[in-house]
């Protein structure tokens, strides 16, 4: 698991930092899988805060695609921005969002709101290649995922 930085900020509420500790990459899949890192436990009946820097480098063909999976029973809002690659297309972190590749490293940050109901569970980031394609997809070392429980 990559790296998890805690620590307590106004009125002891846990804030989380995960970081990614090493390149992850994958070719030739369009099958959404979750991140090795990028996860983290969901309480039940709590809210998160949840913002994504992600570092990626894709082909222009394969593209890549993310999204979030959440507990079921959770309510989600995407406020995002995802480096103005695309619009909001859905408020729904489980629908995959599409960015495109450049062959060189891209950074995009996703942020969004995740009220968990009476099931916690894993939250864990998912991405793939948009269309399959043997140039490699890889979510770069140092991506972070910082986590707000209030």
């Amino acid at each position: 698991m990559g790296k998890i930085l805690s620590a307590f900020i106004q009125n002891n509420t846990p804030f989380k930092v995960v970081v990614k500790s090493q390149d992850e990459t994958i070719d030739t899949n369009t099958v959404m899988s979750n991140d090795s890192e990028l996860k983290f436990v969901a309480k039940a009946n709590r809210n998160y805060t949840v913002y994504f820097l992600l570092a990626y480098n894709s082909g222009t063909t394969p593209d890549i695609k993310t999204a979030v999976a959440i507990p079921s029973g959770t309510a989600r809002r995407v406020d995002d921005d995802w480096a103005s690659k695309i619009p909001i297309a859905s408020a729904d972190w489980t629908t995959p969002l599409l960015t495109t590749g450049g062959a060189e490293d891209i950074f995009y940050q996703p942020i969004g709101l995740i009220k968990i109901g009476v099931t916690g569970g894993g939250v864990n980031l998912q991405w793939a290649q948009n269309t399959s394609d043997a140039s490699d997809t890889t979510m770069l070392k140092g991506s972070l995922m910082v986590v707000y429980e209030s």
